[in-house]
């Protein structure tokens, strides 16, 4: 359900959704396996309000936000460390906002805006804000310049993780996987900087650069092994936060080139480099020794080191054609850059854990035709050329999809 009111300047909207998700949906499993389980009830509401209130060159919008998200899998589990949540669990929060927009003179534009996130997990409160600032020279010449802070917010996951299986005997060794209710929210904090220009009637271009930084970063971590009292032998597994920052450098640019009515062309490109901080490499990872009944920890060696995973450019060029007015045909390439993906295998041997993506340029074409009114048939090529190298490491390698079809409009 959603529903939505203005009245006088206040906006009003309150959504709400639930139902049950079934991870493993087409694989039933009885009550008597409800280890094995994986499904849960969620509800999720959302309430946002806000006010526009105009003052001569300057518009203030106030406002609230209200979230929440219950989860449950208590339907669905054989009783206590038998589900992944074990248990009804709750995220919610409430934010406060206030957005200014200031335009002293024609020229000139300054907008600023200001959120504070009270959490329910972590228990604390956020702070964010976005400062933006725009100067027209003329009509067709403009640049800014941005300073934001953002949060993201709490998974379910994270927070609430669950599960575990193993009788903790030397052959059936007890593992857990838990979250934490108490984890730092990972936060970026962005500068940028950008034009965009008008250079003639057939074309004009937008770039900017941009720095951001990203520290709190959670991730999934053996945390303990050995022997315990009361759970025998024993491995846990935890979401941590990270003592990792992650700075990207880069610029993002586009050129729209319009020749006539009948032909749009579109290049466009982002070229960064990431910089990782205290980052721990795994030398090894978790291992067990069937003779001894011993787990051992992963050993690391924290650098700082340039981040490959992800492509340095990313771009294309795409092409809308019209030559007369029924009939229209778009055509795009994109390429990925070469990449490379590492796991925590890759400690033991990099040659089955990490793998080298090359870069990838692929080729969408469609034609569609108006046979009457707001109707049309089309052909439509994605990846024309049947490319079947993978865009990320050990994913799947995905071909050419061919489609022909027809869009009503009555």
């Amino acid at each position: 359900m959603d529903l939505a009111a203005e009245i006088h300047g206040l906006n009003i909207q309150y959504s709400i959704n639930n139902g049950v998700t079934d991870i493993l949906a087409g694989k039933r499993f009885t009550t008597d396996d409800a280890s094995n389980y994986a499904a849960y009830d969620f509800n999720a509401s959302n309430l946002n309000a806000k006010y526009d209130l105009n003052i001569g060159k300057l518009t203030l919008r106030p406002g609230v936000n209200y979230q929440s998200a219950i989860y449950s899998d208590l339907a669905y589990t054989g009783g206590e460390n038998s589900g992944f949540l074990n248990g009804e669990k709750d995220l919610s929060n409430l934010g406060l906002f206030l957005r200014a927009d200031f335009k002293p003179t024609d020229k000139l534009r300054f907008i600023a805006a200001v959120r504070n996130d009270s959490y329910n997990v972590p228990d604390d409160n956020y702070l964010t804000y976005q400062f933006i600032s725009t100067y027209s020279f003329n009509d067709k010449h403009l640049v800014r310049a941005v300073y934001s802070k953002a949060n993201r917010g709490p998974f379910m996951i994270d927070s609430y993780s669950n599960y575990g299986f193993g009788s903790g005997a030397p052959t059936s060794p007890r593992i857990e996987y838990t979250g934490s209710e108490s984890l730092n929210l990972p936060i970026i904090n962005m500068v940028e900087v950008g034009y965009r220009g008008v250079l003639s009637s057939k074309l004009s271009l937008d770039i900017e650069v941009f720095h951001t930084t990203t520290t709190d970063i959670t991730s999934f971590e053996p945390t303990f092994f050995g022997l315990d009292p009361d759970k025998g032998l024993f491995l846990h597994y935890e979401y941590v936060v990270l003592d990792l920052k992650a700075k990207q450098t880069g610029t993002t640019f586009s050129f729209n080139f319009a020749p006539s009515s009948k032909v749009q062309l579109k290049a466009y490109a982002t070229i960064q480099q990431t910089q990782l901080e205290n980052y721990d490499k795994k030398l090894t990872p978790v291992t067990f020794n069937p003779s001894t009944f011993e787990f051992y920890l992963p050993t690391v060696e924290r650098m700082n080191t340039t981040h490959k995973q992800t492509p340095s450019i990313y771009g294309g060029v795409t092409g809308n054609f019209r030559p007369v007015d029924k009939f229209n045909v778009f055509a795009g390439v994109y390429y990925l850059g070469t990449h490379t993906y590492r796991h925590d295998y890759a400690s033991t041997d990099e040659s089955k854990g990490q793998v080298e993506v090359p870069g990838r340029a692929v080729v969408n074409v469609k034609a569609s035709y108006m046979v009457y009114k707001n109707s049309s048939v089309f052909i439509n090529a994605r990846n024309a050329f049947n490319s079947t190298a993978s865009e990320m490491g050990f994913a799947d390698e995905i071909g050419g999809l061919y489609l022909a079809g027809i869009n009503l409009a009555f």
